[in-house]
């Protein structure tokens, strides 16, 4: 069976009980597939959404994270320069993929911010 991108999904249960689960996933041209699920399959694909969706707030993709702290430095046995969002593990950057990003992030603040140059505040 090839990759089918899923568009809708329905579901029902079969037989006595619900002790299995048929769903049908069907892509945007209508072309669909039938899965029977047993209670364990189920129980196992819930778990699975529950994780993915856990940080979706739309039910559209992934929801935009805030942080609410981050930290810069330099690797201390690597020429990286470290980027850090709260308690995560850092992202190391070539220094010239950093100078890239900085110039990036100055151009998108100043789109948002009153169209000056915000680095004189």
């Amino acid at each position: 069976m090839g990759d089918i991108k899923v568009g809708t999904v329905s579901a029902q249960a079969l037989g006595e009980g619900k002790r299995h689960l048929e769903v049908k996933v069907a892509n945007a041209d209508g072309s669909d597939t039938r899965l029977k699920l047993t209670s364990a399959a189920a129980f196992d694909l819930m778990k699975v959404l529950t994780d993915y969706c856990a940080g979706i707030t739309d039910g559209r993709g992934e929801a935009t994270k805030i942080p609410e702290s981050f930290a810069v430095g330099a690797g201390r046995f690597d020429p990286y320069v470290l980027v850090r969002f709260e308690d995560e593990a850092p992202y190391g950057l070539k220094p010239a993929d950093a100078v890239e990003l900085a110039y990036a992030l100055i151009e998108q603040a100043e789109e948002l911010g009153d169209r000056g140059n915000i680095l004189h505040h």
